[in-house]
């Protein structure tokens, strides 16, 4: 992991502090005078009136002097105060905005980063150090405003006490840096091994999730692994419980030291002052203001050193975060730059034709970490508006396939066109754009029905309906109580409802339908539905998909039949193309593997 100075990290988190809000990060800086004023006034208040009483003041003129401090004790401490609140408060906004930019960072790297374990780990333990309870940025505000408070203040009580014999400061200084320099053994330590905890917590959550997940926990239970999952969550455990013991035997060992020194420094200037007192070198009110700033200094030291654990802790969670922050992100990590005549729009792509037409030349990717190629200088052009079947056994490359062409991924080497211009020419977010999908994996989000179709927040109310009966969802939503506004997953939203397995492929056909994208990418998305339902819902597809161009995925033969072609892809090449007739009379690999699939179709 990449190190940052903790001056770095400090001017990092003022950064963002401001950034979460305004107006906690300006009471930050206007609080952290205000915590040492207001003490020191404090000092000079017992100082003022021992002087009074030794010289005999005027009393109109002791009280008088004696209402302004109090005055502006009390407007101080009420504005300290005021600050307190809104500083607390807001807390939390802190780690909020850190999330916030883990979250658009992610969203800026490429899709292929998503697979890279040392990337997935840098985020986990970003995350983890943002919402861990017992750190700095719990309260960021109120241990900024503590931490430079107190070193201010050991700064200014020290200025105070610079009268005393040379010697006295000498020694107050000593204990402040010895004190200082031992300091946070254990977070230190901590940060060494930071790569050691992150793959442990990692593990923990992943076997935790083994046990929570809907999904994972019907195996779990059925085939009673929950003794397998708690006895390797149990090594990991006894893992990190003898790093954190071993973190805490330290940081006992910085705290003792520093308290020690701090008793001892306060034993010296102590016995120091009573003897001036004594011998007539001061006066009775230098020795009270004295004691009093003695006490105070030692109390903003042992603040000090009490928050520094934290701060060199905060300062590894910081260089956590900003590790992460710092990986290389969108066509940086592909070494590629800006193209000399700018990045192409897809509405530029769109006024040479649409629908599209599709070229891979020569096109070959290799996923990272992996020591063979997922496609093998692939080439083939799909004409505009065509349908195309794509077939195969899994692991022949056909969702990599889909994912180069829609600029989730970039190919290591070859050309991908889209009416003729390369898409490494276009952002990923504008690539994007000529693109319709519906993916394997069906995520539905805990959001209203409305919300799960229609992401930029501008809904045509009329295409919309249009887009619900195409999909044969529109009787099912007026039926519901709350209609296209009613909320998705019960599992997270209270009065949701859960859709079922045809309902789903309903809402993401209505979602493809909505964006009216040029291109239609359908990467087995009925895998889980019987063989006849999925070829009724291709066949809906189908009809709903003319005058676009259209790809289909699936392990089932019969479903693509309609296609104006089909593509058997094997070992990341087409190994056959042509109609399923065409296909049939060459009595290849695809009439095989059609005639071990008949009996689902006969």
């Amino acid at each position: 992991m990449k190190k940052y100075k903790l001056t770095d990290n400090i001017s990092f988190l003022a950064s963002v502090m401001r950034q979460a809000s305004k107006a906690s990060f300006v009471f930050v800086l206007l609080r952290i005078p205000l915590e040492v004023i207001i003490p020191y006034i404090g000092i000079w208040f017992p100082n003022l009136i021992v002087r009074a009483i030794e010289e005999s003041v005027n009393r109109t003129h002791l009280f008088t002097q004696a209402a302004i401090l109090g005055g502006l004790l009390v407007v101080l401490s009420l504005v300290n105060q005021y600050g307190k609140g809104i500083v607390s408060a807001e807390s939390a906004y802190v780690r909020m905005k850190l999330t916030d930019m883990l979250n658009d960072h992610l969203m800026d790297c490429s899709y292929d980063m998503l697979g890279d374990k040392k990337v997935m780990q840098s985020l986990s333990q970003a995350s983890q150090r943002i919402w861990s309870n017992t750190g700095f940025l719990v309260n960021a505000g109120e241990n900024t405003v503590a931490f430079f408070s107190a070193v201010a203040g050991v700064v200014v009580y020290l200025a105070v006490l610079s009268k005393l014999p040379f010697w006295v400061i000498l020694l107050l200084i000593a204990a402040t840096v010895v004190s200082f320099l031992t300091s946070g053994f254990g977070e230190k330590i901590r940060q060494k091994r930071n790569d050691y905890f992150g793959e442990n917590v990692s593990r923990l959550l992943e076997l935790s999730s083994e046990m929570s997940d809907a999904a994972k926990g019907k195996d779990v239970r059925l085939y009673q692994m929950h003794p397998w999952v708690n006895h390797y969550y149990n090594i990991y455990n006894k893992k990190l419980n003898r790093e954190y013991g071993h973190i805490a035997k330290w940081n006992f060992i910085s705290d003792s030291i520093g308290t020690v020194l701090s008793f001892a420094a306060d034993a010296v200037v102590y016995l120091c002052l009573t003897a001036f007192a004594m011998q007539g070198k001061i006066t009775i009110a230098e020795y009270v203001l004295y004691i009093g700033a003695a006490t105070g200094f030692t109390a903003w030291v042992r603040q000090v050193t009490g928050l520094l654990q934290r701060v060199w802790k905060v300062n590894g969670d910081l260089s956590c975060v900003r590790n992460f922050l710092d990986t290389d992100s969108r066509e940086e990590e592909q070494g590629q730059s800006i193209p000399s005549g700018g990045w192409v729009c897809a509405a530029d792509v769109l006024k040479k034709g649409d629908p599209c037409e599709v070229e891979f030349d020569r096109v070959s990717y290799r996923y990272p970490n992996n020591e063979k190629d997922t496609l093998k200088e692939l080439s083939f052009k799909i004409k505009a508006g065509e349908k195309i079947g794509l077939v195969g056994m899994n692991g022949a490359g056909k969702s990599t396939l889909i994912k180069l062409l829609c600029g989730l991924i970039r190919p290591n080497s070859g050309h991908i066109r889209i009416n003729g211009v390369d898409i490494t020419s276009m952002e990923r977010t504008e690539c994007y754009k000529l693109f319709s999908t519906v993916f394997q994996d069906l995520h539905i989000f805990p959001v209203s029905i409305k919300d799960n179709i229609v992401w930029d927040g501008q809904v045509d109310e009329a295409y919309f309906a249009q887009c619900l009966e195409q999909a044969d969802l529109a009787e099912w939503v007026s039926s519901l109580k709350e209609k296209e506004n009613t909320k998705l997953v019960q599992e997270l939203e209270e009065g949701a409802v859960n859709l079922s397995g045809g309902q789903s492929q309903k809402l993401l056909l209505a979602r493809a339908l909505y964006k009216n994208a040029p291109i239609l990418l359908l990467d087995e998305p009925t895998a889980a539905l019987d063989p006849i339902a999925e070829s009724n819902i291709y066949e809906k597809y189908n009809q709903l998909s003319a005058h676009k161009t259209s790809i289909f995925i699936s392990h089932r033969l019969a479903s693509t039949r309609f296609c104006d072609r089909i593509f058997l892809m094997e070992d990341g090449r087409i190994a056959e193309e042509g109609t399923h007739e065409e296909l049939l009379k060459k009595a290849g690999s695809y009439a095989k593997m059609f005639e071990v699939q008949r009996q689902y179709y006969v």
